[in-house]
């Protein structure tokens, strides 16, 4: 059992590598970090003339502004989720060195590719929640948004842990994540309202997590609801369940990783 100095002593490196991850990604470009504002601005831009110059996509009683933002809201969890699982496939093989000439515990390496994906998500998550003061739909309700990034942490960092582990085995683990986040991509309702998945498929959206995480984004930032309990508290479980178990998968094949890298 880890003792709290050894707790904290990862939390800390953990940190350090998201920061680390953040510079790295920016360093040499003309405007560094202010591309984590930058990128999501100019995505928010091109959606919104997408939407209401060229495909004039609207909800009923809604502007295509109202769709843009809709679709921003919910691109913003699955971007954090698909950059850093992407990522967590080769973060220990990536890392080989210190892996295996250092005693660090080297599950560090996903864990600080999460953290760094949910900070650079913040920017895009300040821009949603400046478009929907724009278009008054800004609720109290967005005071709740930490209890939707919790749970998203957990997902995430469960995922990218086990990618991570078997990243080191199975090197294709790049390519099969590709596919397999083009897949959920789709099977989320990002570009659709849940209202117009047929009954004979609802029940994808109550298995999927991202779908849960949306939809609470989407009450909180835009609709002035309260968070549907029910998949809000499965994400809670269902994020803390994978990380751990992850973790457990990570320790069992964590002392063949030298061998192969």
């Amino acid at each position: 059992m880890p003792s709290v100095q050894g707790l904290l002593r990862e939390g800390w490196l953990v940190w350090s590598l998201a920061q680390r991850t953040l510079e790295t990604r920016y360093r040499g470009s003309t405007f560094g970090a202010l591309w984590t504002l930058l990128y999501p601005l100019a995505l928010l831009l091109i959606y919104g003339i997408v939407f209401s110059g060229v495909l004039n996509v609207r909800f009923a009683g809604g502007t295509t502004a109202d769709f843009a933002l809709f679709v921003f809201c919910g691109l913003v969890p699955f971007t954090m989720l698909s950059e850093s699982l992407s990522g967590a496939t080769s973060a220990i093989v990536a890392n080989a060195n210190l892996v295996k000439k250092t005693a660090v515990r080297s599950h560090v390496f996903p864990l600080g590719l999460t953290v760094a994906a949910l900070v650079g998500q913040l920017p895009a998550l300040l821009l949603v929640v400046l478009g929907a003061a724009l278009l008054h739909r800004l609720s109290w309700t967005a005071l709740l948004l930490p209890l939707l990034l919790l749970p998203q942490l957990l997902l995430s960092a469960g995922l990218n842990v086990l990618a991570a582990a078997l990243g080191v085995y199975l090197r294709d683990l790049a390519q099969l994540v590709g596919l397999a986040l083009t897949g959920w991509f789709l099977l989320t309702p990002i570009f659709y309202p849940e209202s117009a998945v047929p009954e004979r498929l609802r029940w994808l959206l109550a298995v999927n997590p991202l779908a849960w995480l949306v939809s609470g984004y989407r009450s909180v930032l835009l609709l002035g609801e309260l968070p549907p309990p029910s998949p809000l508290l499965a994400a809670y479980l269902v994020g803390a369940g994978l990380l751990a178990l992850s973790l457990w998968i990570f320790g069992r094949l964590r002392p063949g990783f030298p061998d192969v890298l």
